[in-house]
């Protein structure tokens, strides 16, 4: 039983104990030249093989074959767990806190972001998508009894040639010609693609220059510590330390001329998301410079206005082009792979059916949010200004004033308006030549009577007086136009008929005027006050309708002021509880309140209360958020309860306490749906229906690993931590048994593990970072995603994983020093007598023949130098570095896959061949 069925690893170890001497402490030795290769006769590996010595019997076509299939299909499962993995990091790196401080004897509920993001990306998302590298360094060396081997830093230095060299090569082909996506973040490209080609260098510097073919402790801690120290860097620049010490220099290279892209100077449309800013503005996804550009674009198109349908498309691409996390195109690409659940917003369908059933709506006709309540709809109509005095800036570029119109808004009426100078007016009369008729089509609620500003900008103030409001007649049919024809020619003209007159339409009494004078003081500068809602916290029953959240203003209100508004999910679910809005919300000269109105949904469950955020953002024109709220001085937020309007006093309660109905219709947000998109094929009943061959073929092939991970907990758990620790087992698990069939392939093919690892191992770990870049490529305007990515990743798996498990090997044979086995294995008869370790180095140590891995690190070098210039001559030459021209669109890529190709037959046949090129 010992010798045919356990792991003949194992069986050799209890065999040295059972034979050997029982007063001895020697340890069971190495492998060495005398020891079986792990595809021979009492050979194997951590795990493998499964079936001990009667396996390593079997012909070598048909290991071969079980070997390479085990190996794929162990691939599956890595990219399976890994969507998990990465989900629960998602989940862990979103969090925010509710913390209370105490302001004025008043405590208040602030929200703050626990994770800063860039921190996150290039931590746990760093270890996220490249855990399966890190992790066979680590495992390697622990089951090679702290010996390094070569499995783990070939597929390190493999993989990161795949992704700068194939992956490149693959975003720069999947955008159209002649399209150009450029690397916005230009300085950030350099300092990532500068930092992956050094940590490459430095390999070279310590394993062949300074200490060849062995790692001392401080070269292990540097290696390590240069980990941190990039993200404390990224840190810095991420909260504009830099602008901070630097102002000058950041905005002379802004405006240098070398960081524009070429299809900016020549004029085109060229796609903006986002600017560079730091601390928490910089986590921001800046939209208004693409709504603006977008309808501009759109308005060049059509040369119409604009429709509600139209502006909900804008909003609906510029939604799509909002930065992504990393870890959202990674489970995105695996999922379409694995024939997964796609992913999608939650209110996605809410979003369709509004569009598809709301009817269009003239702009003027649409209610403003601060409308709500404020103005009546019916009774005669009245005209006035919406304040008795107001305040503007002198330097504006033109002067409005708000008329309003109450009472009914299905009649066209008219104003007359006249402007005089007032006794603070400097000049000759510029406001008294203004007057005019101001006319309000049916449906308009107001109109602004625009004023030019003076040239000289002295004049300090004006009055506009309002008089004669009149009901303009409806277009009328052919044969009274003929009878108005032959009364004007007769000399009778027609004119408005005054409101109340026996003709009105309305056949209502006359209003009269509102507020009929408006005294305009023109200031250099005016604060607008500031802003809070009037609770931090609403309470709501599920069955009340539409919610009413008052926004008020302090202050001074005699300016125009707007800010964004936006809702976002806690417990409740947008688009199963409430509706979710967004917004502008705007308070003209003399209102002090605003209102947003929310649907609440009532879906006749059974749930606990649940909890979303109202929440402002953006204030422009001066504008400022009270900082004693929740959000502080950048943003401020209310929170809003929706009730179960049933109350049930039972056990019901009690089972039902922490169970939220809608989180089981949320992606993988519970136990669930994890097993339903587990069992079915595109992850729901409606999406199998539409599932093709391939998608198919796929379910089967990852299904048994689909439902084996669907035991993991959900991210939804203790906030995705519990879900983190089991997809890491679960992958550390996945990765020794990818090493040992690496092994075993390699092995029984006569390829050392260099081979297998630069090849089988790389392609496969970061067959889901390929999917994940070219999804990244087409969805977002840019290139940073697609590209950044593969720069910053690469240095942080050498960092990461070769620090680690070289500074616990430094430290471990630093402690130990030279013993008989690490004698014997390094000496001149030993495996690796060629590098004469043990004269070299006496006193012991963690030892690492240089070698093959080396001189494939000088190729890597070379082949990342060439590829990243390449880059940085596209983006001069064509404007940017994916798409272009077709031809030298397609030369890049040949180019890129060329020294791809090129880095592996040299690193194939160093490993090979005795005596290759040196």
């Amino acid at each position: 039983f010992f010798s045919g069925s356990l792991c003949p690893k194992w069986t050799g170890i209890v065999a040295v104990a059972a034979a050997g001497d029982m007063n001895t402490t020697q340890s069971p030795s190495p492998v060495d030249d005398a020891s079986p290769k792990i595809c021979e006769v009492n050979g194997g590996g951590l795990l493998l093989p499964l079936f001990g010595n009667n396996e390593q019997n079997w012909p070598l076509a048909l290991r071969d074959v079980l070997y390479l299939l085990g190996l794929l299909w162990s691939f599956v499962a890595v990219a399976i767990i890994a969507d998990l993995f990465m989900g629960a990091i998602e989940r862990i790196t979103a969090k925010e806190e509710v913390v209370h401080i105490e302001h004025g004897g008043e405590k208040r509920r602030f929200h703050t972001r626990v994770w800063n993001y860039t921190v996150a990306n290039l931590t746990l998302m760093a270890l996220g998508s490249s855990a399966p590298e890190i992790l066979l360094s680590i495992i390697e060396l622990l089951n090679n009894q702290m010996y390094s081997g070569d499995l783990g830093p070939s597929a390190i230095v493999g993989s990161a040639a795949f992704n700068l060299l194939v992956i490149s090569a693959v975003c720069v082909a999947c955008i159209p010609s002649p399209d150009i996506k450029y690397i916005k973040q230009m300085g950030v490209f350099a300092v990532t693609g500068i930092t992956s080609v050094f940590a490459y260098l430095w390999l070279i510097i310590i394993l062949q220059i300074s200490s060849p073919d062995y790692i001392d402790v401080w070269e292990a801690a540097v290696t390590f510590a240069m980990f941190p120290v990039l993200v404390l860097v990224a840190y810095f620049f991420d909260i504009g330390l830099p602008q901070k010490l630097s102002k000058k220099v950041l905005q002379a290279e802004e405006l240098s001329e070398v960081s524009v892209p070429k299809a900016a100077k020549q004029g085109q449309v060229v796609p903006i998301t986002d600017k560079p800013a730091g601390g928490k503005a910089g986590e921001k996804f800046r939209l208004e410079e693409t709504i603006a550009e977008r309808m501009k674009q759109l308005k060049r198109e059509t040369d119409t206005s604009m429709n509600d349908f139209q502006l909900r498309n804008i909003a609906s691409e510029i939604e799509g082009e909002m930065p992504k996390s990393r870890a959202m195109y990674r489970i995105a690409a695996t999922r379409t792979m694995m024939a997964g659940a796609r992913m999608r917003r939650a209110n996605e369908k809410t979003e369709q059916r509004q569009i598809a059933e709301k009817p269009e709506e003239p702009e003027s006709a649409q209610p403003r949010a601060s409308d709500s309540g404020d103005l009546k709809r019916n009774g005669p109509p009245s005209i006035g200004f919406t304040a008795p005095q107001v305040k503007m800036f002198l330097h504006a570029q033109d002067f409005k004033v708000n008329v309003q119109r109450h009472g009914s808004l299905a009649e066209c009426v008219s104003v007359q308006y006249t402007c005089e100078d007032t006794e603070t007016t400097v000049g000759s009369g510029h406001f008294a030549q203004f007057k005019g008729t101001l006319t309000l089509q049916a449906g308009e609620a107001q109109k602004a009577i625009i004023l030019s500003p003076p040239e000289d900008r002295k004049a300090r103030g004006f009055s506009v007086t309002l008089s004669d409001p009149a009901w303009v007649k409806p277009p009328r049919s052919e044969e009274a136009r003929m009878i108005d024809s032959e009364r004007t020619t007769a000399g009778t003209s027609i004119s408005p008929i005054p409101l109340g007159s026996s003709e009105s339409h309305s056949a209502q009494s006359a209003c009269g005027l509102g507020i009929a004078r408006v005294e305009v003081t023109l200031v250099d500068e005016e604060d607008p006050g500031t802003v809070r809602f009037e609770k931090d916290a609403y309470e709501v029953k599920e069955s009340s309708g539409d919610l009413v959240i008052k926004v008020l203003r302090l202050g001074n209100p005699s300016t125009e002021v707007s800010m964004k508004y936006l809702t976002e999910d806690d417990t409740a679910v947008a688009g199963k509880d409430y509706e979710a809005v967004e917004g502008t919300l705007t308070l003209l000269p003399g209102e002090k309140e605003g209102n947003i109105v929310i649907p609440i949904i009532n879906d006749e469950h059974y749930e606990k209360a649940e909890a979303f955020r109202v929440i402002l953002t953006e204030p422009e024109r001066g504008l400022k958020f009270d900082e004693t709220t929740d959000g502080g001085a950048e943003r401020c937020i209310a929170i809003v309860t929706i009730q179960c309007d049933d109350v049930v006093k039972n056990n019901v309660d009690k089972i039902l306490a922490y169970v939220n109905t809608h989180a089981i219709q949320v992606g993988a947000n519970s136990w669930a749906q994890q097993f339903v998109e587990a069992v079915y094929c595109n992850g729901s009943p409606e999406a199998q229906k539409e599932a093709g061959v391939m998608d198919w073929i796929m379910h089967i092939i990852s299904f048994v690993w689909k439902l084996l991970f669907a035991f993991v907990p959900p991210p939804s758990i203790l906030g995705g931590w519990l879900s983190f620790f089991i997809a890491l087992v679960f992958i550390a698990v996945l990765t020794a048994i990818i090493g040992d069939l690496a092994s075993l392939l390699g092995c029984c093919l006569g390829l050392p593990d260099l081979v297998t690892a630069i090849t089988l191992v790389a392609i496969g770990t970061s067959l889901p970072d390929t999917f994940a870049s070219q999804m990244a490529a087409k969805d977002l305007p840019h290139a940073d995603a697609a590209i950044g990515n593969i720069t910053g990743s690469n240095a942080v798996n050498v960092f990461l994983g070769l620090g680690t498990p070289w500074l616990m090997g430094a430290i471990y044979w630093t402690i130990k020093g030279p013993t008989d086995d690490w004698k014997q294995r390094f000496s001149t008869a030993g495996k690796y007598g060629q590098y004469d370790i043990v004269n070299r180095y006496p006193q012991g140590g963690f030892a690492v023949p240089a070698g093959d891995l080396v001189f494939s690190v000088i190729v890597f070098s070379i082949c990342a130098v060439i590829c990243l210039g390449t880059l940085v001559v596209r983006r001069k030459l064509y404007g940017g570095e994916l798409g272009g021209p077709t031809v030298p669109k397609y030369i890049t890529v040949a180019l890129f896959l060329m020294l791809w190709l090129t880095y592996i037959t040299l690193s194939v046949l160093k490993a090979t061949i005795p005596g290759f090129i040196y």
